[in-house]
């Protein structure tokens, strides 16, 4: 146990003891965003995305504003009941 860096007070602890293998990534992503062939592989990624036509993009937008609106609804109406109960419940 003396050899433990993990210990507060400890000199070294929680700085990474030089063998991590995020030491350096940070350095290597930034070369790669860099990278000549990074915009033309990201394109050629985009490419292949199967993006949906006006119709699909607007029925589906439908769709999730309604279930907002219903999920938001049954918020309010639940908490409208437990607040009713309550005051029942709690009055004096």
């Amino acid at each position: 146990m003396g050899s433990d860096n993990t210990k507060p007070g400890s000199e070294g602890a929680g700085k990474p003891d030089g063998n991590s293998k995020l030491e350096g990534s940070d350095n290597a992503f930034h070369a790669s965003l860099l990278s000549p062939d990074f915009l033309k592989e990201s394109q050629q990624e985009l490419a292949k995305v199967v993006w949906p036509t006006r119709q699909q993009l607007f029925s589906e937008s439908v769709a999730i504003l309604l279930m907002v609106v219903v999920a938001a609804t049954l918020v309010y109406l639940l908490d409208a009941l437990f607040g009713w109960l309550a005051t029942r419940l709690f009055a004096v």
